[in-house]
């Protein structure tokens, strides 16, 4: 799939140069046109010779500058790079020994919800269905402490926005999960693949759906859920595809 988009990327780029009588590439009147319109906020531009490695064009190309959408197609290769395409988040809500606690264990998965509406619509995995099996169980939610860990902050800030004081919820390590036995699983819900995930990334240009998914990869990969573990996930990644990314930094 890379290889693919690496070669309509190159022939669109070639498409855009022209030969002089020297035979040396440059770009039309157009591009430095558009270059320079004010519409385009000046944008940093540089276009290299793919053979000879020579400066065709460059305008304000040293600038810093948020990469945008250029960084969600960084996190979503890293993504695929640490789990493949296929790869299924997965959530599950068990009973433990107490009575009153219930383990919520998650692989971090990105497209939480507790929205049936988005559920419904875009198969997200929705989180209130595990909250419903503790009832379901006989349990009274007012009563139960649910601990838990793999799932973001902002996922279970709207769980508690969604059952307000009624829910008690306490983040653990994954050294604390290890220490409860007999665990009795009531249910578990599964997120689309992540090459869906990635599809909707991408057409909705959805900046927490990448940072989600950069900061698994870089966990998958064996390095921290931080911006220091993101970068080096990335530079892993694209030094593995032969791509530049001196200079790169994600903050």
């Amino acid at each position: 799939m890379l290889r693919k988009i690496t070669a309509v990327l190159l022939t669109i780029s070639m498409s855009t140069l022209v030969c002089s009588p020297a035979n040396a590439l440059s770009v039309p009147k157009s591009f430095k046109e558009l270059a320079s319109a004010p519409a385009l906020a000046k944008p940093g531009i540089l276009v290299i010779d793919p053979i000879s490695q020579t400066e065709i064009f460059a305008n304000q190309a040293d600038v810093p500058r948020a990469p945008a959408s250029i960084l969600k197609l960084i996190s979503s290769v890293t993504a695929i790079t640490a789990f493949g395409e296929d790869k299924v988040f997965k959530t599950s809500i068990s009973s433990t020994e107490d009575s009153n606690t219930f383990l919520l264990l998650g692989e971090y998965d990105p497209w939480l919800t507790t929205s049936s509406k988005e559920a419904s619509k875009f198969h997200r995995a929705l989180s209130t269905k595990l909250i419903r099996a503790i009832s379901a169980s006989g349990a009274n939610l007012s009563d139960v402490t649910i601990v838990f860990n793999g799932l973001f902050e902002k996922d279970i800030t709207n769980l508690r926005t969604f059952y307000g004081k009624k829910v008690k919820f306490k983040r653990i390590t994954r050294t604390e999960v290890k220490s409860f036995a007999n665990l009795n699983q009531l249910a578990e819900i599964n997120s689309p693949s992540l090459g869906e995930i990635i599809g909707f990334t991408l057409l909705w240009s959805d900046n927490t759906l990448a940072d989600r998914l950069a900061r698994n990869a870089a966990d998958e990969l064996g390095f921290t859920r931080d911006s220091n573990g993101m970068n080096m996930a990335f530079q892993k990644t694209l030094k593995e595809i032969d791509v530049y990314s001196t200079g790169l930094s994600v903050k």
